[in-house]
């Protein structure tokens, strides 16, 4: 082994405690290196932990328009809840009720209704008039994506604040544009002639939805503007580039002094405490 001090070879068989060169305490010397370089590490390791809770702080609850955009994105979801339209088939052999909505969508997925409609569209009894269900389905399978993306990117925002507002405004814009598109569609297909075996109603469920998401947008565009200051201890953001330059192998702990980075405040403290230190020792 080597000291760890000086570096010079020591013998196997020299039980000595201290080093036959420099003299230093070979035990005591190693637990106090390794102590260093915990407490760097801590020092370290304890700011990028802070920088996260900041960013989790800032993202969801770090002011008015935050708060704002949480209540808002759920109302996105929830907007869903609402019929966006009612759809009815009524025949002495077949009657069915489809609701264009969130509560439509799971019907459809979770009953038998999915497998019928390839043949509903290809029957020349309902065909014509089930495609265009279909298109409005579609549109509205749009719309809950993109809840679904607000959602999952709402508790993830705090990975990049300003980009993810970006993001969310363009997400709120198209699910906006996909609900317009969904009322003039449903509005067209319930101005036509319809047999008197089928109905067809307009709810509000979109006109609810375009609302929430015309207001997400503009409450995610002002987040992106604003200036969002991360509420960290000084010296947090270098002692994070520090940490990150050690695991690149740029810099080792053995080239940090302790602590690594110390604040006017911390070094008064400091000299404080030493100079009580001198004072009871000369006592």
């Amino acid at each position: 082994m080597n000291c760890p001090k000086c570096g010079v070879h020591i013998s196997p068989f020299d039980l000595k405690p201290n080093c036959k060169k420099c003299g230093v305490n070979i035990l005591l010397y190693s637990q106090e290196y390794l102590l260093e370089r915990d407490a760097k590490r801590t020092e370290l390791e304890f700011a990028s932990g802070r920088i996260i809770l900041a960013k989790v702080k800032a993202g969801f609850i770090g002011g008015a328009l935050q708060i704002a955009r949480l209540v808002v994105t759920l109302l996105c979801v929830a907007a869903l809840l609402i019929p966006f339209a009612d759809f009815s088939i009524s025949t002495p052999a077949f009657s069915t009720d489809m609701s264009l909505g969130g509560i439509g969508i799971y019907n459809l997925f979770s009953g038998d209704m999915l497998s019928a409609i390839p043949g509903f569209a290809g029957s020349a009894l309902f065909g014509g008039m089930m495609k265009n269900i279909l298109i409005l389905l579609g549109i509205v399978l749009l719309i809950a994506l993109c809840d679904i993306a607000l959602l999952i990117g709402w508790l993830l925002n705090f990975i990049n604040i300003k980009k993810s507002a970006k993001a969310f405004s363009v997400i709120s814009a198209i699910g906006f544009a996909l609900c317009i598109v969904f009322y003039i569609a449903g509005f067209i297909f319930h101005s036509k002639a319809l047999p008197s075996y089928m109905s067809f109603r307009l709810g509000f469920g979109a006109l609810a939805a375009a609302i929430m998401f015309i207001v997400n947008f503009v409450i995610n565009l002002k987040i992106h503007k604003k200036d969002i200051q991360l509420k960290v201890r000084e010296y947090d953001f270098e002692r994070k580039e520090t940490l990150q330059k050690i695991k690149k192998g740029e810099l080792d702990f053995d080239d940090l002094p302790l602590p690594v980075f110390e604040t006017e405040e911390e070094k008064e403290k400091r000299l404080h405490e030493l100079e009580e230190i001198l004072k009871q020792e000369d006592e």
